[in-house]
């Protein structure tokens, strides 16, 4: 609770000040608001992820959502894949990575068809899918990893859960000090 109450006053404060903050997570209330702030990604160290085992209590916090809808199950097939592509190519990493409490859902549909196909990062302390350095910043507006198909694509979302994953750890790890 205190780190969610920091990481909004960081996101208000940036917002207010028409800035830019790093907290990691910027939050959408709701699957289908309007976006809430102005935040941008600033100052990202990408090599924070480490090759240790995040802390699994943090980890199941986080759920990647995969789309399974009729445009983005063309795309694939257009693209030459197995419709279980994506969910196969995250449920991989997750079972073989750092991270193996990291949830995975396949689901009907994102709702950004014409960027298919689509994955989302859900995190159980928020409504909907939450932005992580990584993204675009058309991705970040509307909380969903575009155009997710080769391996490159599936390497950039899963670093983006790790570094959310880490980021939180470290936050909590500043509030017990």
């Amino acid at each position: 609770p205190t780190m969610i109450k920091q990481m909004f006053l960081t996101m208000l404060l940036a917002w207010t000040n028409g800035g830019t903050a790093f907290i990691g997570i910027d939050v959408r209330i709701g699957p289908r608001s309007h976006q809430n702030s102005a935040l941008r990604m600033a100052d990202v160290d990408e090599t924070q992820a480490t090759t240790t085992c995040y802390d699994p209590e943090i980890a199941k916090q986080f759920k990647i959502v995969t789309c399974s809808s009729t445009s983005c199950s063309k795309k694939r097939k257009v693209l030459g894949l197995d419709e279980y592509e994506t969910y196969a190519a995250f449920y991989n990493r997750i079972k073989d990575g750092n991270a193996p409490d990291v949830q995975l859902e396949e689901v009907p549909c994102l709702g950004a068809c014409k960027n298919a196909p689509c994955v989302a990062v859900q995190h159980e302390e928020y409504v909907g899918t939450v932005g992580l350095i990584g993204m675009t910043d058309s991705e970040m507006n509307e909380r969903l990893f575009h155009n997710v198909f080769a391996e490159e694509d599936y390497d950039r979302v899963w670093s983006s859960v790790e570094n959310g994953i880490q980021m939180m750890a470290d936050e909590e790890e500043e509030e017990e000090d």
